[in-house]
This record gives structure tokens, C-alpha cells and sequence, in this order.
């Protein structure tokens, strides 16, 4: 006798269909399948007939896979907020900060009564079609598309939505502003301005180091060695929500660094480290702190700051183009790129040059010479 068929299998994935056990009236078939877009991964089919099923579930299936979920109904502005909940237990402060800034500014009062599974990549045209319109900086922009689309992938992996309508979408390119350093007779006459303000080493650290404005407010008296002439800067401090600050174990870029001092900046710190003994406030771990005590916060030190600036008769800068002033000055006195980035605390070299050769007019008429020597002997 020849040998019995073997009956074929579905491939796998494909559901199998299957008369049921015990199975009710009118429902003795049903077929299952693996379908990740639905809550168990799987979908399941019943009929009274073995065709009625398989014709269920081939229907199913050349569906698109936005047809195939069950539309959820939670609004955009409340699985927002859910979000950020759960962004809180594995982000830094300061980038739910920044999330939340976009929500609450930006996403929420634009969409955010739109239900998640009703959004389109139409919808995200729109949004940033209208911050556009209100001539919304490209920062601005970026930040509204990063948020959104974390937020659409989020929703994507708690299969909420199937697809994420930011899929396809190109993110705002980024326009860098123009750094707009101090110059070097600009920053001297600061300098001498803020000889008799309490802060005085702050702004120097700022120019002489290239520290961030967060780095500054974070430094602790073990951080600095007078001795070595070193300073290790190891935290930050960051503000929340409603102007509370709060220090973060980290800096902006996430790794530690040194710092060598010039001479003349040890000196100012040994002068302030003095200063903080009279007053009786050396208890504080803090180098810089607010006059009451406790953090400085951003508003109130940038006050001072800019009428430091006006009183030295400087244009009115960021505080933030401190720090271009010391790479600037840095690059003007002839020091190594890579030297310069470890000084700043930069993630590479590459971003050191992409954001300051072009600024540095010693650094181009060096490059000038130098092809004049090689081409023509002079």
C-alpha cells in the first residue's frame, strides 16, 4: 500500500483551522493567528464552517495593518501626561523639562484633545506648519518634533497606535545661530568691571575655562585643588518646573573632566575662598551661591550679569558666549583643537571645529599663510 499523505501544515503564522471542542451551535470551527498589532498577539476567528473561518481570517489579513488594531480612545494630552510619568523614571531632569516644555507649550494646546489613534502625518505637517508660521526659532521646532515622536513611539511599543505617523517625517533641520564671543579687549574690560562683585571668580572661571553656566552653579569646594592648580568638574545644576533647581550628579555631556587653572585664576579663588571664610559662609560645600544661600537660579544671576555687561560697556551677549569667548581666545593664542575640546567638555573634536574655525580669523589667515608659503615660496 502506498504511504498515507501527510497532511500539510499552515506555515507558521498563517492559523490553522480547527473544528472546536464541545463547540456551541452555530460556532463548531475557529482558526487562530499571531497578530502583534492586537493586546495577547494573537486573533482569533469563529465560524460554523471551516470556508466561513478561512475566509474570516484571509479577510483579515490583506487588511493594512492601521485597519487591523481596535481604535483606542485615550486623547493626546492625557497619554501625555502618562508619558512623561514614566520618562521621569529614566531620563534626566532636565530633558522631562524639556518634554514637558513642548507638551504643555506647544503639542497640548494645538492637538490635545485629538484622540492618539486619530493623528496622521497631516496632523504633524500642520503642527509644524503653524509654529512656522509664528516664526518659532528651528530649536523650537526640533524640540516640538523629538518630544512628539518620542511620545508616537511610546505609544507604538504599548500598542495604543500601530504605526507611528511620525514614520517618514524629516525632523526640522537645525539652523545654528551665529556665536557672537566677546573680544579679547571686551572680556578684559568685563573683567576689571566685576572686580568688586561677589561673583567675580564665577565670571572668571567662565572666560578662563569655558564652563557651562549649570557646571558653574554646581561647583563644590572639593572639586577644586589650589594646590595642583585643578579643577574637576564632575556635577551640574538644573532647574525644574516653576524655577526650583536642584543638582544633577552629572554634566551636560555626561562625562567628568579636569581642568588646569591659570595662575592668575588660583589666585582669584584663594582671594574668594578667603572672602567666604569672613563671612561665615565656608560651611556651605557651594563655591557660588545665592546671597541668602542655596542655589543661584538662572533669572536673578542673569539680571546682574547683564548689568555687569552694560556697566563695561559689552554688547549685551548670552551668558552662554562666556564660553565661546574662552574657545575663541584659546584658538587665537595657538592652542591644539583637541586641547580646547577637553577643556569644554566637548563629545568630540569635530564639534569643537565645526563650531568655532569658521568664528576664529587667526585660525583662517593661518591657513592662508600657509598656502601662500607652499604654493608660492613666500
Amino acid at each position: 500500500m502506498p504511504p498515507k499523505a501527510r497532511k500539510r501544515r499552515a506555515p507558521k503564522g498563517d492559523g490553522t483551522c480547527f473544528r472546536r471542542k464541545n463547540g456551541t451551535k452555530g460556532t463548531a470551527w475557529m482558526c487562530q493567528i499571531v497578530d502583534h498589532t492586537r493586546p495577547g498577539g494573537r486573533r482569533t476567528f469563529y465560524g460554523r464552517t471551516e470556508g466561513e473561518v478561512r475566509k474570516k481570517r484571509d479577510d483579515y489579513k490583506a487588511l493594512p495593518v492601521t485597519e487591523r488594531v481596535p481604535k483606542d480612545k485615550t486623547r493626546l494630552d492625557a497619554f501625555l501626561d502618562a508619558w512623561l510619568d514614566a520618562k521621569a523614571a529614566d531620563c534626566a531632569i532636565s530633558t522631562v523639562h524639556g518634554y514637558r516644555w513642548a507638551v504643555t507649550q506647544y503639542i497640548n494646546p494645538s492637538m490635545g484633545e485629538r484622540k492618539v489613534s486619530d493623528l496622521g502625518a497631516l496632523d504633524v505637517d500642520e503642527l509644524l506648519g503653524a509654529l512656522r508660521k509664528k516664526n518659532c526659532s528651528t530649536r523650537t521646532l526640533r524640540a516640538v518634533f523629538v518630544t512628539l515622536r518620542a511620545a508616537l513611539n511610546f505609544a507604538v511599543q504599548r500598542r495604543i497606535i500601530p504605526i507611528s505617523p511620525m514614520n517618514g517625517i524629516k525632523a526640522p533641520k537645525h539652523r545654528s545661530k551665529q556665536i557672537a564671543p566677546l573680544t579679547r579687549e571686551q572680556a578684559r574690560r568685563f573683567l576689571d568691571t566685576a572686580k568688586d562683585d561677589r561673583l567675580y571668580a564665577l565670571y572668571v572661571l567662565a572666560l578662563a575655562c569655558g564652563l557651562r553656566q549649570g557646571e558653574l552653579f554646581g561647583l563644590k569646594w572639593c572639586d577644586v585643588d589650589l594646590r595642583s592648580g585643578t579643577l574637576k568638574v564632575r556635577r551640574q545644576v538644573v532647574e525644574q518646573g516653576g524655577g526650583a533647581a536642584m543638582l544633577a550628579d552629572h554634566t551636560k555631556s555626561g562625562r567628568d573632566r579636569s581642568v588646569k587653572l591659570a595662575v592668575d585664576a588660583v589666585t582669584i579663588l584663594r582671594e574668594h575662598q578667603k572672602r567666604r571664610f569672613a563671612s561665615g559662609d565656608i560651611a556651605n560645600e557651594l563655591l557660588f551661591t545665592a546671597e541668602k544661600g542655596g542655589f543661584l537660579i538662572k533669572s536673578n544671576f542673569l539680571r546682574a550679569f547683564y548689568r555687569l555687561l552694560e556697566r563695561a560697556e559689552c554688547p549685551r551677549v548670552r551668558f552662554h558666549d562666556l564660553r565661546h569667548t574662552a574657545a575663541t581666545l584659546a584658538f587665537e593664542q595657538g592652542q591644539h583643537p583637541k586641547q580646547v575640546q577637553e577643556m569644554l567638555g566637548h563629545a568630540s573634536v569635530t564639534l569643537t571645529l565645526d563650531t568655532y574655525s569658521a568664528s576664529v580669523p587667526a585660525m583662517q589667515d593661518e591657513l592662508a599663510d600657509a598656502m601662500q608659503r607652499a604654493l608660492f615660496g613666500t
